[in-house]
């Protein structure tokens, strides 16, 4: 009675989920518009740093306790679960992902190279609070890259053509509620990442098992949530904007609070994973930076390919 009463509850949170990512859509679609700063970088920026919360939760929270390797393996999980099911769920969803329709996604690719830096610095098995400090001062670095015009501009840009208190009062208000939405879309996520965890247990899966697929894909529900939804709604800018920034935001933002709080030191090798990441962005920069298109066939392959390593993973 208990496992279906968790069942129950992992749906309803599934579909509140897919709720507010309706109302963050059209949310972050009028500030685009609004901002002048398009739709990549509204969604790179806003909505890659509120559904890499979890992992920065999870950062925070392990460094505190001396755990700071677990921030690592959650980061760098995460962004495999982010290129390989969440982009590959997407291009399955939406038969055919074409980023070639605005100039933005040209140049979206080239910034995954930020990802790559703190696989360099564990090189060494350790990564220390000056290499945190790069990695937060490369998530800086990525941010003004996407913001061309300065801050008065933008304001600007906002009251151009129409009174300021009307233009202001949208503005405010639309960025109110979506702060609301982020914040219930991170609660519901969290949500369904503990009673998963807690049915898995009831199953007597085990532990590996649990953390693999509970946690990483757990933390990475929103993105995914967020992909399906925008796909649907022929919104392939957003997905990409999204997912590019989550990634990067992991790697850099959420992997350098977490050294600067307490250096990452590993007592073991993590070559495996690293092979799988690049592996995985080479695969997934080749499929859509040749011809700025995903197919349904090459989704199909990057599931596959999270599926195959989340085997080697568990044997």
């Amino acid at each position: 009675m208990l496992i279906l009463a968790k069942i129950l509850a992992i749906l309803l949170f599934s579909y509140v989920l897919t709720l507010i990512t309706q109302r963050i859509i059209r949310s972050l679609t009028y500030l685009s518009k609004l901002t002048k700063l398009g739709q990549y970088a509204t969604t790179a920026l806003i909505m890659a740093l509120a559904t890499s919360l979890p992992e920065i939760s999870v950062a925070i929270s392990s460094a505190s306790q001396g755990l700071s390797e677990l921030a690592l393996g959650d980061a760098l999980g995460s962004n495999i679960v982010n290129l390989s099911l969440v982009m590959g769920i997407s291009a399955i969803v939406g038969k055919s992902l074409h980023f070639n329709q605005d100039k933005e996604n040209k140049k979206a690719f080239l910034p995954l190279l930020y990802t790559i830096l703190p696989l360099i610095f564990i090189l060494d098995q350790r990564i220390g609070r000056t290499e945190g400090f790069v990695l937060i001062t490369a998530y800086l670095l990525y941010v003004s890259s996407l913001i061309k015009k300065k801050p008065h501009a933008l304001l600007k840009k906002i009251t151009k053509g129409d009174t300021e208190t009307k233009a202001l009062k949208k503005a405010f208000k639309t960025t109110r509620e979506l702060a609301v939405f982020l914040l219930f879309l991170v609660v519901a996520s969290q949500a369904v990442v503990w009673i998963s965890k807690s049915l898995a247990e009831d199953l007597g899966l085990p532990i590996l098992f649990v953390g693999f697929f509970i946690i990483a894909i757990g933390t990475s529900l929103p993105e995914l949530v967020f992909g399906i939804k925008a796909v649907r709604q022929r919104k392939i800018t957003m997905v990409l904007g999204n997912i590019i920034g989550s990634c990067i935001t992991n790697a850099t933002l959420v992997i350098g609070i977490a050294s600067l709080i307490h250096p990452i030191t590993l007592d073991h090798s993590i070559t495996l994973p690293i092979i799988e990441y690049l592996f995985v962005a080479g695969l997934f920069a080749f499929f859509t930076f040749t011809k700025h298109r995903l197919d349904r066939w090459e989704g199909t392959i990057l599931v596959g390919l999270f599926l195959y390593y989340t085997v080697l993973e568990l044997f």
